[in-house]
């Protein structure tokens, strides 16, 4: 990364919060899923179903059916699908932008765009959250985040305790070559900590890419959490359990 890209995240970050406090009555998981490819929906969504869990996928509709190395992005119809199962859908601006090159002006006509086609295709949804394209936070793009949308996932790792940032929540990549006791401890101390992790992937698929995953390593993960009794809420849901005050 650029130092000059360093510094825009870094000043983002301090600059532009929104602090709160959680108050969890029980620990919580989410399942994410960036630029939702097909095996996201096709495998991911199918797993997270088998035990009672709901995912949020962010959504860049521009992308919309091309393709992506490993396969394709996401069939509108998958889209309908998740909202219909009671899943979520996250906005991700609607032509995958570089937030770092962007001006208010692009960054702002891009939110519109995505948010007119969601209305489009699904009329009457609304976006909720958002998730930073490449992780990228400047302080034009997060003054126009923080107005829109309820919270805005990261890629900052870590686990969202206590006093938490709702325009910079953390999250934990769930690629294949995360070590699987890696993500069992990490599980283990939202547990103890009664904390919101957020799990954070692309492809699912046999041969993933690298910011994806297999069906079997996926599969592994939710089973444990559906084996320690986790609640695994979208998004969008764990927003509705933080209390107002």
């Amino acid at each position: 990364m650029a130092l000059l890209h360093k510094i825009q995240r870094y000043l983002a970050c301090i600059l532009i919060q929104q602090k709160k406090e959680l108050n969890l009555s029980e620990p919580v998981i989410s399942f994410t899923f960036d630029d939702a490819p097909n095996s996201a929906f096709l495998n991911g969504a199918s797993i997270l179903k088998k035990y009672g869990f709901q995912g949020t996928y962010f959504v860049s509709l521009g992308l919309a059916e091309k393709e992506r190395p490993g396969g394709a992005y996401f069939d509108v119809n998958h889209l309908k699908k998740v909202v219909e199962e009671g899943g979520e859908l996250g906005c991700h601006t609607y032509n995958h932008i570089h937030l770092y090159t962007s001006g208010q002006a692009q960054i702002k006509a891009d939110l519109r765009k995505n948010e007119e086609k969601i209305r489009e295709l699904i009329p009457g949804y609304r976006f909720v959250s958002f998730a930073y394209p490449f992780g990228e936070q400047t302080l034009a793009s997060k003054m126009l985040i923080r107005d829109r949308y309820k919270c805005a996932r990261s890629i900052h790792s870590g686990i969202n305790t206590r006093r938490a940032d709702l325009n910079n929540l953390k999250a934990m990549q769930l690629y294949e070559d995360m070590d699987y006791e890696n993500a069992i401890s990490l599980i283990e101390k939202t547990i103890e900590s009664k904390g919101w992790l957020v799990f954070f992937t692309h492809d699912v698929q046999k041969n993933p890419s690298l910011w994806g995953c297999s069906p079997e390593y996926f599969e592994r993960v939710v089973k444990y959490c559906s084996e320690r009794k986790l609640k695994a809420c979208t998004i969008a849901k764990v927003m509705e359990m933080i209390p107002d005050h």
